[in-house]
């Protein structure tokens, strides 16, 4: 930049020549802006408002996420009711269309919304329809029941018609042939010592005492508390079933196994009979240093549950477990006689 031009910003009060080059390429740069900025005003400012006002309706209409949906939204429906109460009065008929059978289960329903009218003069039915499905069981035999329900927000339920019955087709458990206890588990035999685990561990289950219960796991944290059952008086345990975690080559093997346990528990008035042959109750067992003299039960669970096991999962930490009160007998245990001496 000259002197000159220089001077002629620095002083306010003098004018500049338009018809100078500097002057005429500065005008037309200004005019070229002002044209970009109506051209944003005009186009650019209003689609960007609009992508904005898309963007916020559809985050709007979004599905709701799975997690916050609860059961009542997924299980509940208009019609449900009144298909239950269908279905029993139904299976409670005189005669009985299936004598004897009762409901195992409610297994959901389908609904259909009524179809456009194709012209101006079709009147659209107000209501939905509900097909909603049961599982019925008469002895070993199960079958497939339906009932249908028109609903309506304002008239509510009406059951269409009377249900269904259709036979299932029968389980083929001698095709089950190659079932294994616990996927990524290699069966194997428990180690001699684990049957005393068990057993000590059963026996502390079963004793109402949350203290001898903690004690028999071994769990050195006083803030963990175990629950234990009440009310029994004896019990057998049997295992069943055992297995490893199935290592990668070379990787060293676990020092716990999983067990499989039957719990026959005598429970406070029951007779003799009942005693001799209690009803097994299973469990998945967990237990650590299998293949030491020492094993040790530390976590349990339902059966199919044991993989999910870890060291004491199944304590309730920052819980005083209080010890529970025996249950009283439903009824006096007999009692055996003394043998006498003769």
């Amino acid at each position: 930049m000259s002197k000159l031009q220089r001077t002629d910003f620095e002083v306010g009060n003098r004018k500049l020549n338009s018809a100078a080059p500097s002057v005429l390429k500065d005008a037309k740069k200004f005019k070229r802006m002002r044209r970009y900025i109506w051209i944003l005003s005009c186009f650019v400012v209003p689609l960007s408002a609009a992508a904005i006002f898309v963007v916020f309706s559809a985050d709007q209409n979004a599905p709701v996420d799975s997690n916050s949906v609860s059961s009542t939204d997924v299980n509940g429906s208009l019609g449900k009711a009144a298909a239950l109460i269908a279905m029993q009065n139904w299976l409670a008929s005189e005669p009985a269309p299936l004598p004897g059978a009762v409901v195992v289960s409610w297994d959901g329903f389908s609904e259909e919304d009524p179809p456009a009218p194709k012209s101006e003069t079709d009147i659209a039915p107000t209501y939905r329809v509900e097909i909603h499905s049961f599982t019925l069981r008469l002895g070993s035999t199960l079958f497939a029941s339906q009932v249908e329900v028109h609903t309506d927000e304002l008239l509510g339920s009406k059951v269409s018609g009377k249900p269904t019955l259709m036979p299932l087709l029968p389980s083929d458990e001698s095709g089950w042939t190659k079932e294994v206890t616990w996927f990524g588990f290699a069966e194997k035999s428990a180690p001699e010592p684990v049957n005393g685990a068990i057993e000590t561990w059963a026996k502390a289950f079963i004793s109402g005492d949350p203290a001898v219960l903690r004690q028999a796991v071994g769990d050195p944290d006083a803030a963990n508390g175990y629950v234990p059952l009440s009310g029994a008086q004896s019990v057998t345990a049997t295992i069943t079933g055992a297995g490893s975690r199935i290592v990668d080559q070379g990787e060293q093997p676990e020092s716990w196994i999983l067990v499989r346990v039957e719990l026959g528990v005598v429970w406070n008035g029951m007779t003799l009979g009942e005693r001799e042959k209690a009803t097994p109750i299973t469990y998945d067992v967990l237990v650590v240093d299998a293949e030491t003299a020492s094993p040790r039960v530390v976590s349990w669970g339902g059966p199919g549950s044991g993989p999910s096991l870890s060291k004491y999962s199944v304590a309730r930490s920052g819980v005083d477990v209080k010890v529970a009160e025996p249950t009283a007998p439903a009824t006096p245990a007999p009692t055996a006689k003394e043998p006498t001496l003769g």
